[in-house]
């Protein structure tokens, strides 16, 4: 972190690198473990003493993920850029939030290893964070290309390197990769996006090859079109088309998709690894 991010009037504290990290929770704050009932019995969701670990952990479906991982009793940490507000308020939650700017490989590497090694453990790594930068192909800039794929792409596979050593020990632990439909179909105007998040399904695979044999677990999930804090600057039309497309006539919803994640990620699917989950109803 650089020293005038340092010097930033933060309203809560930070953990600094080289600080040992523990989620302070309330009392009164009482843990609720997601369950799903089924024809057959309840699947418990239960992440007790998991520690799990989401990048972009303040966009919306990065909180929403975090709030799902904590009601099913993980200890959860993630990354943030430059949404302060928001950081506070999970930290409040008791869980914990680091500033990197995932932009810069450099800088993802140093602070990857350094958390992780922090942590102590880690049990699940999401690589959410994200960023679109939309253009023509024949008018896209190689800097909006590459910023593009230094967030979506290059920053995913830092994490996962930092995390693996640490899982590899354990012989143990889950990643995923939160991609898109783009990455699958292509998009006009989105030839940067569209790229790298087919990259991250090509990622996924070799890991769970690669990975198996040490039980730790890789899979993508592609969510349907949400409302979030990237997607609010979309046109109308695209909206009008994911409606079209849906056989259920809706956008994707973020509470859901969170929900399949933590199942995903909990003890209850342990021979699921490689597979690309597209939670849509565009067909």
């Amino acid at each position: 972190m650089s020293r005038s991010q340092k010097s930033k009037p933060y309203k809560f504290p930070l953990p600094q690198l080289g600080e040992r990290v523990r989620p302070v929770l309330s009392p009164s704050t009482s843990l609720r473990v997601n369950s799903v009932e089924g024809v057959r019995g309840v699947i418990n969701m239960d992440l007790s003493n998991k520690v799990v670990f989401i990048t972009g952990i303040t966009g919306t479906l990065g909180q929403a993920i975090a709030e799902s991982c904590v009601d099913a009793g993980a200890k959860v940490y993630g990354t943030f850029f430059s949404r302060v507000k928001e950081a506070g308020d999970l930290q409040k939650q008791g869980m914990g939030v680091f500033q990197v700017d995932h932009r810069k490989p450099e800088e993802v590497q140093q602070k990857s290893e350094q958390i992780l090694k922090q942590l102590g453990r880690i049990d699940v790594l999401i690589n959410n964070a994200g960023m679109t930068l939309d253009r023509m192909s024949y008018k896209m800039e190689p800097s909006e290309w590459n910023e593009v794929m230094s967030v979506n792409l290059t920053a995913p596979f830092l994490w996962t390197k930092a995390a693996l050593k640490m899982m590899m020990k354990q012989r143990s632990g889950k990643i995923v990769m939160v991609a898109s439909r783009v990455g699958i179909k292509g998009a006009i105007g989105a030839a940067n996006y569209a790229a790298s998040k087919a990259a991250l399904i090509g990622l996924v695979k070799s890991i769970a090859k690669e990975m198996g044999r040490y039980e730790i677990l890789a899979n993508v999930v592609c969510p349907g079109l949400m409302k979030s804090r990237m997607t609010e600057i979309l046109p109308e039309v695209c909206w009008e088309n994911a409606i079209r497309e849906s056989a259920l006539g809706k956008h994707g919803d973020t509470n859901e998709t969170a929900k399949f994640i933590t199942y995903l990620i909990s003890d209850e699917a342990r021979s699921v690894t490689g597979q690309v989950f597209q939670w849509d109803s565009r067909v």
